[in-house]
């Protein structure tokens, strides 16, 4: 049992146990969980295919960093990327290391063209975005496997309204669509009543059942979502979704 949603993810962090790939000396993004790979693949398609003048990425829930790196080696036409998260453990790590193990990663590619993406870390508590992004919003801000780790119906309620306010285009969930009582660190939540109620300039474009895991516990029933700004929409910011 844990009193917070932060409070697990602080201990989780500094137990080491999902940032090992983190140190330098063990800098091979392949030792990312499968999940990673499968998801990079799909968003990378999602990035050429159906999204529409996308520079600038806000992933909210950065956790180890593992699929920011995946994705910002897949899609080359990302500029910035900048990652929050509850653990001030995890953010540290990653200042102290990613740009490093990112600039390792694209030296073997030719897609970048030597350019680097900006990339910034930061804590929040789940509540107040850091003043460093007061007034700045995202083209695409990614939800993946954050929710289902969401304790407490306040926080939840800041996340969502946190997700979709710091969006300017897309945004890209991955989440179970169920309700589900607490258990330890994961709780069920029916996250599109939420966006049906208090987003209701967005709509979805499309979504993706996660195929790899449908019968691992906890994740069972994943799916990617792909939401769009209705003002985007009607800009003919999509090409090919379905």
């Amino acid at each position: 049992k844990y009193s917070s949603t932060q409070e697990y993810w602080e201990l989780r962090y500094r137990a080491n146990q999902s940032s090992s790939w983190m140190r330098r000396e063990d800098s091979d993004a392949g030792n990312c969980p499968p999940i990673y790979h499968w998801r990079t693949q799909k968003l990378q398609g999602w990035f050429n295919n159906d999204m529409q003048a996308v520079s600038t990425v806000l992933d909210l829930g950065v956790g180890d960093g593992c699929q920011a790196l995946l994705l910002l080696e897949a899609v080359p036409h990302i500029e910035r990327l900048v990652g929050l998260d509850l653990s001030r453990w995890a953010v540290k790590r990653l200042r102290r290391n990613f740009k490093g193990l990112l600039q390792d990663r694209l030296a073997s590619t030719e897609s970048h063209g030597g350019l680097m993406p900006q990339v910034e870390f930061y804590h929040y508590d789940g509540f107040r975005s850091p003043h460093q992004l007061q007034g700045r919003r995202f083209d695409v801000v990614l939800s993946l496997q954050v929710i289902m780790h969401i304790l407490e119906e306040e926080l939840f309620d800041a996340y969502m309204t946190k997700l979709f306010a710091l969006a300017d285009k897309y945004v890209v969930i991955q989440s179970a669509n169920k309700l589900a009582p607490p258990n330890n660190h994961v709780r069920g939540w029916r996250f599109t009543d939420w966006v049906e109620l208090k987003a209701t300039e967005w709509t979805l474009l499309t979504s993706l059942p996660v195929e790899w895991d449908q019968k691992q516990g906890d994740r069972a029933g994943d799916t990617l979502w792909l939401f769009v700004r209705l003002s985007w929409l009607s800009l003919g910011g999509i090409d090919g979704a379905g």
